[in-house]
């Protein structure tokens, strides 16, 4: 054991030995978090990847479930260092009150089970291995169950034995075969339940006061007043062979769900389908006389739903895209349940550029159980799905972008190659940004095989050298991926090369290049590449030193940001520019008047009243000093500031800088 004093990873000062869980551990103090944490042997190094791997099983948290947080090595043997969960031994507390009541028990037993669920329940799952009172802490406040010192040891070989055994499962199997079944090794299975086995056990003691043996007595007959759902699933997971849980989900969800269990229960379902078949039978011929009418109704609804529907223009000009969400909602008001609307409505919402409103509407509709969600509606599914994805990956969150795609490919019809394909080549490069290669490798190979031409992996293995730092790779790559065709990848590859020219400091280049794309551009694309073609030249002129330079670029951009507002996108940060820019070159009205249509069509955005308090300090400077008064710079700089501080935007230095000026004007007295 580690002696007091020693500091493991230069970060983990040990304190003292304690006997915890069934075992002796090291209390340590983490100087980096200024808490106490536990230190667990684990072995003797003999592998230098062990490290790596105990060092991964910090991603495994879960409520009443220790977690793992670091792996250290001090001179030969392997640490884990785990979350010091309060509470006292299970076994302990068993030993001193002896047996307890049935609601105690079940609190403890559902907190167990869902630490069960988390581990099983893992892509390459984790048995505990060390199922008894002894590894169970109860918190007295609480009256809560956690589960501690799963073997982790035996969780990393597990898992090293699942992964070799599911890559030989993957061969056999073909890709929308994996997508739609999850693989368990048998090991992991054999595992699982030995841990049902023992949780089984742990209750039957916690409620009797003594160990079920071998037949066992039933619950029914030790304790005949005690519920029958939870009596039903302590026998279930003391049974033999393959009628018992397989693993801590399904335990999980039985805990959850008790009523499932109860004789009475299932006995109401049974009588409910007779007389419910009994009462169709009936009602068949009432049905006949009713039906007519009412498919004349239905047929009406139907009918101008589906013309509603087929009026959506693909087109992506403001107007149009205003009259297809009238028609949208008016065909949701119609048949709220049909799926189709909704989707319409995120695909047109993603053209106008409102990314967070597709997200929203994504999540609504996956909330909405009348909304239908049968088997034939599979293709409409995944088409929403991949259409939130597209919105999570404009907001740059790509771990919930991977989810969406993920989801479109689950539901994607098999004669849909072309959606199949963008759906797995977005999952990829999600799991690329988010720092997840290796996880994507299995979705590059299936597109290699699924896609003749090579572009679209072009594509990807550009989005890796990024990842990776290698700018002049990547930027050959994007280019040979933007010649390509595809609208999607065309547009990300153009936008990444603009990145890329920034990120190297070519500003004469990056401009060149926007300038030459916005002259074949159209649609969304062509208003982002003016948007960024403006703010480019914005950027060049406040790094400009000489003045007349500044103002000739200051122009370019203004021509930009008017092109803009002319296309109909006079966003809150196009009219700020504009008022900026107006202000810059001393053409004040002009900039009164962008200011005023800022706070005018954007009244809780901080910008307006931010420029409004800029113009106005302008305006007084050029007064004599005995004409100013500061009263419209103090009201706007107040406004501003009070909806900055509440918009979570705290990177802005013209913000500092106008606090800087309001703490200035103060001091000198001008606000009395």
């Amino acid at each position: 054991m580690l002696a007091q004093g020693i500091r493991l990873a230069d970060r983990y000062a040990v304190r003292d030995r304690i006997a915890y869980g069934g075992e002796t551990v090291s209390r340590a103090y983490d100087m980096k978090t200024e808490r106490f944490v536990l230190v667990r042997t684990v072995s003797n190094v003999r592998d230098s990847e062990l490290l790596l791997r105990v060092k991964a099983l910090s991603t495994v948290e879960g409520s009443h479930l220790q977690a793992v947080l670091d792996a250290a090595v001090y001179d030969g043997t392997l640490y884990a260092v785990c979350d010091d969960v309060k509470g006292a031994s299970m076994r302990s507390a068993f030993l001193m009150h002896g047996q307890y009541g049935e609601k105690e028990v079940l609190r403890w037993a559902r907190g167990i089970a869902k630490a069960l669920s988390t581990l099983h329940g893992r892509r390459y799952p984790i048995a505990h291995s060390r199922m008894d009172m002894a590894h169970i802490l109860i918190d007295p406040e609480k009256s809560s169950a956690s589960l501690v010192n799963y073997d982790i040891q035996e969780a990393v070989r597990l898992q090293d034995a699942s992964k070799v055994e599911e890559a030989a499962w993957l061969q056999n199997k073909k890709f929308y075969q994996r997508r739609r079944e999850t693989f368990v090794s048998q090991a992991n299975a054999d595992a699982f339940a030995r841990d049902i086995r023992a949780f089984g056990e742990i209750m039957y003691e916690l409620l009797t006061g003594k160990a079920p043996g071998s037949p066992h007595e039933p619950l029914v007959k030790c304790l005949p007043e005690m519920s029958e759902p939870f009596a039903n699933v302590i026998e279930k997971c003391l049974a033999d062979g393959d009628s018992g849980y397989r693993n801590g989900l399904e335990l999980s969800d039985a805990l959850r769900h008790l009523y499932r269990e109860d004789s009475q229960y299932k006995r109401y379902r049974r009588e409910s389908h007779k007389r419910m078949m009994a009462g169709l039978a009936c009602i068949a011929a009432g049905a006949v006389l009713v039906g007519a009418g009412f498919f004349v109704r239905s047929y009406g609804k139907y009918a101008r739903y589906t013309k509603l529907v087929e009026s959506v223009s693909t087109e992506e000009d403001p107007e149009t895209l205003e009259k297809n969400m009238s028609l949208i909602e008016e065909a949701k008001e119609l048949l709220p349940g049909k799926l189709s609307a909704y989707v319409l409505e995120m695909e047109n919402l993603y053209r106008q550029g409102e990314y967070q409103a597709v997200v929203d509407c994504g999540k609504a509709v996956k909330r909405n159980r009348q909304i239908e969600a049968s088997s034939e509606n599979a293709a409409l599914r995944s088409e929403m799905f991949f259409t939130w994805g597209e919105a999570e990956f404009e907001l740059s969150d790509y771990k919930e972008a991977e989810k969406a795609f993920s989801d479109a490919v689950y539901y994607m019809p098999e004669d849909n190659e072309n959606l199949y394909a963008r759906a797995l080549r977005d999952e990829a490069v999600s799991l690329i940004r988010d720092s997840r290669p290796e996880e994507a490798e299995p979705l590059l190979d299936e597109l290699s095989k699924l896609l003749a031409g090579q572009s679209v992996l072009t594509y990807v293995n550009a989005e890796n050298a990024y990842m990776q730092g290698e700018y002049e790779k990547a930027m050959s790559l994007y280019g040979e991926a933007a010649l390509v065709g595809d609208p999607d990848m065309t547009r990300r590859s153009v936008l990444m090369i603009s990145k890329l020219y920034g990120i190297s400091g070519a500003t004469e280049k990056r401009i060149e290049f926007l300038t030459q794309q916005v002259e074949s551009a159209d649609g969304r694309f062509y208003i982002m590449l003016v948007s960024e073609l403006a703010d480019v030249w914005t950027e060049r002129a406040e790094s400009e030193k000489n003045v007349t330079k500044k103002a000739s670029y200051l122009k370019n951009a203004y021509e930009q940001y008017m092109t803009l507002k002319k296309e109909g996108s006079a966003s809150a940060h196009t009219l700020d520019r504009l008022a900026y820019i107006s202000e810059t070159l001393g053409n004040y009205s002009e900039a009164a008047d962008f200011v005023s249509e800022l706070t005018r069509n954007y009244p809780e955005d901080y910008r307006g009243f931010k420029r409004k308090a800029f113009l106005e300090a302008a305006i007084e400077e050029e007064r004599q000093e005995s004409e100013r008064t500061y009263d419209e710079f103090r009201d706007a700089y107040n406004r501003a500031n009070t909806l900055f501080s509440s918009s979570g935007n705290l990177a802005d230095d013209e913000m500092l800088k106008l606090r800087e000026l309001h703490e200035k004007l103060r001091k000198g007295g001008w606000f009395g």
